[in-house]
């Protein structure tokens, strides 16, 4: 069961912003995209921050090609500035909310997207099925492959607090290795669950804790790691089984 709690951190925003957004309509993918720069900007007590398509779908699960309508349909409404300088896109909330400007086109909106997505995903389905499966997986696995990463900074962390990677920009670190750790899920065929006890014991074990220090790591030693994990596992259960059951599989005694 979830319980979060402030200690764990908490993202400090002013409730005159918080009530202005509640009487302003938003389209749904939109208040997703809204919510991140909101997480990634005064979440860390910044006015702007550079954001990636690959963060917003790893926090979002949305399509990348929807992030950026919700981005457009951001801007179009004044809630959000956008900077492109070169590779690199800053995002920041448009403090001002008396310059916010109303989504009106509910009605035409919601019909003339869901048909022309209906159309698309229909033609899509008949073309090349097995697509549309992966994209659907890739998609719904995006909030538990970040946890991944997490989880992995975080065992790296209790290791080595000094950690030179997740000190100062331990938010961008975990979302590079999540790219990693994606493919090692969707194109690798690696179970979550997997996956996690890997991390778990990877960073157990005297050899491999001082070896796997990224999400690139860990899926480049993947195979010797799980055949070491499944190994470990094996003897940890061994060596809490009954002796004297033991000692009947060694002389054959059923």
């Amino acid at each position: 069961m979830a319980s979060p709690q402030v200690e764990n951190g908490y993202t400090k925003i002013a409730n005159e912003i918080l009530e202005a957004l509640a009487r302003i309509r938003i389209p749904g993918e939109a208040v997703q995209v809204l919510l991140i720069i909101i997480r990634l900007t005064y979440g860390f007590q910044k006015k702007k921050d550079s954001i990636s398509l690959s963060q917003f779908y790893l926090k979002t699960g949305i399509a990348k090609s929807s992030i950026i309508r919700a981005i457009r349909t951001l801007e179009k409404l004044n809630l959000i500035y956008k900077k492109v300088n070169g590779t690199v896109t800053e995002y920041s909330i448009n403090k001002d909310f008396e310059t916010w400007k109303p989504f009106t086109k509910k009605s035409t909106f919601t019909f003339s997207s869901t048909n022309v997505y209906k159309k698309v995903k229909k033609r899509l389905l008949k073309s090349n099925p097995q697509k549309k499966k992966e994209t659907i997986t890739k998609e719904n696995s995006a909030p538990e492959i970040l946890n991944l990463s997490s989880l992995l900074a975080d065992k790296m962390l209790a290791n080595n607090p000094k950690h030179r990677s997740l000190n100062g920009e331990k938010e961008s670190t975990i979302q590079k290795w999540a790219d990693a750790i994606e493919k090692l899920h969707r194109i690798d065929k690696q179970t979550v669950e997997d996956i996690k006890t890997v991390i778990e014991w990877s960073q157990k074990d005297p050899f491999w804790k001082v070896n796997i220090l990224s999400g690139e790591k860990l899926r480049e030693k993947w195979d010797v790691l799980y055949l070491q994990a499944k190994e470990a596992k094996k003897n940890l259960r061994d060596s809490h089984s009954d002796p004297i059951d033991k000692l009947k599989k060694k002389m054959g005694i059923a």
